[in-house]
């Protein structure tokens, strides 16, 4: 093959590794915007679903403290924890034999929405 013949092919090499190396630079930099963007939504998800998930500061309350966020008496709760209109367990107290209601935090959402 001639001379000329080499130096186009070989400029014709160069070129098209040129072109190939800036269509991967686009590449990486769309995959950099798409990682930026792929985190923004991540970090919208995550808000979202923190505010629409009810916060729990425990997961078991006594009868006086379901009463405050039911807006009923403490005594009311105790009996619906007593008749089973509620579902409610037996703890140890630490008064003597006597055993104290819980409530699940559960119950309490189910209850506040229900009565």
């Amino acid at each position: 093959m001639p001379h000329n013949v080499h130096v186009s092919l070989a400029q014709a090499i160069t070129d098209l590794l040129d072109a190939h190396e800036s269509r991967i630079e686009a590449i990486r930099e769309t995959q950099v915007q798409l990682g930026e963007l792929l985190n923004e939504v991540h970090l919208i998800v995550t808000e979202l679903r923190d505010r629409a998930a009810p916060q729990r500061a425990q997961d078991w309350f006594s009868p006086a403290e379901a009463a405050r966020s039911l807006g009923k008496q403490p005594y009311t709760v105790r009996e619906w924890c007593r008749l089973r209109r509620i579902n409610a367990r037996k703890r140890q107290g630490g008064r003597g034999d006597a055993d104290e209601w819980e409530i699940s935090s559960e119950e309490i959402e189910i209850t506040g929405c229900c009565r």
